[in-house]
């Protein structure tokens, strides 16, 4: 390929020549840069060497890397400016010791454009220090190309042809994009090639990425239960590389909107004292369990009053994408997950219901709970009034926060509560003014509206 022909080249060179830079800008120039050593350097410590590849080789952009300690403790962000240059690109040395990474066991990095936020930058990349294998000059490399968000451990890995991601934009439509130009690309349904796309592919302006559309048979209909991938060769060297095509992009299209929306109003569990019934809308689903459990707090949390015992149920795809499940018996009081499988979690991942009215410690279990019981007295002869939504009048409102402070001058026992929330009457003086304060206040303001914050768990 022409990065890795161009790579071998500068070996060679690269301690008399500096690479070509377009673009001089403010930042350090490579030129102001150390060349690499003739001979690699023996480090005192245990030192990671960070290296970074620019395709547009406008390394006045390469500034720094945002270092963090990621693990056991969360640590504030370091920029560690790049102070070498070699045959890859850019480099700087990060000690384990003696930085802002000293006792780390996981740390977080992102390489920022120019050096400043919002310039165009990774997400949070994570590296496991306990993997790292430091050879005998006490260094570990590690590989970054551009803005892509991968730590690469080696540069063959790092310049070699990548499939950068695969979609669905329509319900007969697929985008490819790759890091280097393709000539061939292949759409596969269970490993099955059922569609291609001849000729170049584009390259994506102000990215350095190509992208390639296959347009798939009129009649082609999506199936969730199957699994959909993409074949690409690259021209200059000819490799094949294959991955996934998400279905993501499904998800904004007429056709998904016209096979799979659901209207019912019946999702959630819905209770009753001698059986509940379960819905989850999850289309795409390959399986889901039903774990119903006596505890909701994870043992894990409270050895005494947790637990971690379910009995399982499976549940049962139906139209539109909903699955359901019958439980016999008085479930009122108990906690339930849902165990989905899915192309993102092949393995299953457990998962609260998003439709649950009550939850257990922390959020981790739904509740199942006859609301019935809950219901104040008088409830069902509330009237609640009728407003437009485009005459809204919104306020956002804290419960402990509106009578937490020294100067409400409420009933004691109701501070902090919902009671005082609503109480009446309360006003705050100072000199010969005084004013409304609480629900008095709030009323006065002219809102039609009042938004709880959250009153559910808060982290």
């Amino acid at each position: 390929m022409k990065k890795i022909k161009r790579f071998l080249a500068l070996s060679v060179i690269a301690l008399t020549m500096t690479l070509p830079i377009f673009n001089t800008g403010s930042a350090t120039s490579l030129q102001a840069l150390e060349p690499a050593p003739e001979t690699p350097k023996v480090y005192d410590e245990q030192t990671l060497v960070l290296h970074l590849f620019r395709n547009d080789e406008n390394y006045a952009q390469a500034v720094d890397m945002w270092v963090w300690t990621y693990e056991p403790v969360g640590g504030e962000g370091v920029a560690h400016p790049f102070t070498h240059r070699d045959s890859y690109g850019v480099y700087l040395e990060l000690p384990l010791v003696g930085t802002n990474i000293e006792g780390a066991t996981k740390i977080g990095l992102i390489n920022r454009n120019g050096g400043i936020w919002d310039n165009g930058q990774t997400a949070d990349m994570i590296y496991d220090l306990s993997t790292a294998v430091f050879d005998e000059n006490n260094a570990k490399h590690l590989y970054f190309v551009d803005l892509e968000s991968t730590i690469f451990e080696s540069i063959a890995t790092a310049l070699a042809g990548r499939l950068l991601g695969a979609s669905f934009r329509e319900q007969t439509e697929v985008r490819v994009k790759t890091n280097y130009e393709i000539n061939n690309a292949v759409f596969k349904e269970d490993g099955v090639i059922i569609s291609s796309a001849m000729g170049p592919s584009l390259k994506i302006p102000d990215e350095y990425a190509y992208e390639t559309f296959i347009t798939l048979d009129s009649a082609f209909v999506p199936d969730f239960k199957k699994s959909y991938s993409v074949e690409v060769t690259f021209v200059e060297s000819g490799n094949v590389v294959e991955g996934n095509v998400s279905s993501a992009g499904l998800f904004d299209t007429k056709y998904f909107e016209d096979t799979l929306t659901y209207d019912g109003r019946d999702l959630g569990v819905t209770y009753g004292p001698t059986s509940s019934t379960f819905k989850v809308w999850a289309p795409t689903s390959d399986e889901i369990e039903l774990r119903i459990y006596s505890s909701g707090t994870r043992a894990a949390l409270d050895a005494q009053l947790g637990s971690d015992e379910f009995d399982a149920y499976p549940m049962t795809l139906g139209e539109k994408g909903v699955w359901s499940a019958t439980v016999n018996g008085d479930l009122h009081g108990k906690y339930y997950t849902y165990f989905v499988k899915n192309y993102a979690f092949p393995l299953g991942i457990e998962a609260t219901d998003p439709y649950a009215k009550a939850a257990g410690v922390n959020g981790d279990r739904s509740m199942i709970i006859d609301l019935a019981t809950t219901n104040p007295d008088g409830w069902d002869q509330v009237e609640l009034p009728t407003v437009k939504p485009t005459e809204l009048v919104v306020y956002e409102l804290h419960v402990d926060d509106l009578t937490r402070d020294e100067t409400w001058t409420g009933t004691e026992a109701n501070r902090g509560k919902f009671l005082g929330m609503i109480e009446e009457g309360t006003t705050y003086t100072e000199g010969d003014i005084t004013v409304t304060t609480g629900f008095d206040h709030i009323k006065e303001l002219g809102i039609n509206a009042l938004q709880i914050l959250p009153f559910y768990d808060q982290a």
